[in-house]
């Protein structure tokens, strides 16, 4: 099992747009593959930023992303991510989690 997670600024007044532009990504991520996605943003530090979650098999990463990424519904949100998403600012981080039974 691994915790796959996404951070990417978004700029000063677009927050709550980003929020919703995520939160839509994330029942989609969930329709198509049956597993959650969590959708945050920091409290301090800079709070302008757009973070999501995901708990996945190692194996099933690349299936999942490829339902989802071929989702016209999808690939609409995307576009809508210009301007208010800082370009160059996506983060990916992949962590092996040990203490699953």
């Amino acid at each position: 099992m691994i915790i796959y997670r996404r951070t990417q600024q978004v700029y000063m007044d677009k927050l709550e747009e980003a929020s919703k532009i995520a939160i839509e990504q994330a029942k989609i991520y969930e329709e198509l593959t049956g597993k959650k996605e969590l959708v945050s943003f920091q409290i301090g530090g800079n709070p302008r930023t757009i973070c999501r979650q995901r708990m996945v098999e190692m194996d099933k990463l690349g299936e999942d992303d490829q339902k989802v990424s071929a989702d016209s519904r999808w690939k609409e949100l995307e576009k809508q991510h210009k301007g208010v998403f800082v370009d160059g600012t996506m983060q990916d981080e992949m962590r092996y989690v040990i203490n699953t039974e």
